[in-house]
């Protein structure tokens, strides 16, 4: 297959996720296009890459995202660039992906992720547009109530931005200082985890098609409660239920990824499991220590050539594989030239 990797520069220069893929690729004869997203150009109404003249084509492409920060993405480094989105967009209506254009718009808003989750029945934390005015009433209510809320930015990751609130008052200060920098936000009830002493539990999964090949438990630092890798959590191997996989390949399958990884949180009262977020990243740095053996990059190169390989039989697959992953109500998400999504209102709890 002529596979496309659209990602930057830097990405294949050093030992990093997307190289590992790279190599794994060629070493089983596949011929790499690397879509370098700082030398795109527009040529009329098309994108042009180095190393994909006009006309040219390839079987599939995957993207990896090069900067989590939602302006660059959006509109570029400068004028003169071609904004990530952009590129991203062109190529999906060209060219089959595992990492779609609307697979990224779902999975970089929280506030699309969880409309997504709510209107397909998937267990989460009862969920509130920060945009919505009614559900800031609501959430006001709540903690005056004794209730704590979670409150995260609509986009970003590495836990930034992530406060836990029991105050009206500094809830308050959050959604005014939100109110003043034009963002949106997500509120959330919070879910008591389950805790090994002071620190905290959460579990991923790693999904690749229809499958969860592993699962990672991921304990945080003494003190802190967010379980970001990027924060120093500890990983862990862990098994999940038949019911907890299952929903994991449903959340990816809504977001029309062919491979990622989904976080689930689970109530230390009662059991119940919630799907927090999903990423559509190749990062593999959690499951170097916790899952040696799983090669990663080989099990995804297998999938790419078990649904885009050019013969029948690929095209057969990746035709099943977009139809199984039609939402029952797709989500509202923001294009590069829409305003920010009010979308997620009360979710559902599943007590």
């Amino acid at each position: 297959m002529r596979v496309g990797i659209h990602s930057f520069a830097y990405n294949m220069s050093r030992e990093s996720p997307v190289r590992r893929l790279f190599d794994t690729l060629e070493n089983r004869g596949h011929e790499i296009v690397f879509l370098d997203t700082d030398k795109a150009n527009r040529q009329g109404d098309s994108i042009i890459f180095p190393a994909l003249p006009a006309g040219d084509k390839i079987d599939m492409f995957v993207s990896y995202l090069p900067s989590s920060d939602m302006n660059v993405l959006l509109h570029g480094n400068d004028e003169q660039s071609v904004p990530y989105f952009e590129q991203l967009e062109w190529l999906s209506a060209r060219f089959p992906s595992p990492t779609p254009y609307e697979s990224h718009l779902i999975t970089n808003s929280k506030v699309a992720m969880a409309q997504l989750f709510i209107a397909n029945e998937l267990p989460m934390p009862r969920s509130y547009d920060g945009g919505d005015l009614a559900a800031r009433n609501s959430v006001l209510s709540a903690i005056e109530k004794g209730q704590t809320i979670v409150f995260k930015p609509e986009f970003g990751g590495s836990g930034v931005g992530i406060v836990k609130v029991s105050s009206v008052r500094e809830a308050q200060g959050i959604i005014d200082a939100y109110e003043e920098s034009g963002e949106n936000f997500l509120m959330q009830e919070y879910v008591h985890n389950q805790r090994i002493g002071d620190q905290t539990i959460d579990y991923r999964a790693i999904v690749v098609g229809d499958a969860v090949l592993a699962g990672i438990q991921r304990t945080t630092q003494p003190g802190e409660w967010r379980t970001n890798n990027s924060l120093g959590s500890k990983n862990t191997a862990h098994q999940f239920t038949p019911e907890q996989e299952a929903d994991a390949v449903k959340a990816l399958k809504l977001a029309k990824l062919g491979f990622g990884t989904v976080d689930i949180i689970m109530d230390a009262e009662t059991g119940q499991h919630y799907i927090c977020e999903i990423n559509d990243g190749l990062d593999m740095s959690h499951l170097d220590k916790a899952r040696p053996d799983l090669d990663l990059p080989g099990a995804i190169t297998r999938l790419f050539e078990e649904r885009f390989s050019p013969d029948e039989k690929g095209s057969a697959n990746q035709q099943a594989f977009d139809a199984a992953q039609t939402p029952s109500s797709s989500p509202v998400v923001r294009t590069t030239a829409s305003p920010v999504p009010k979308i997620a209102g009360p979710g559902n709890n599943n007590n």
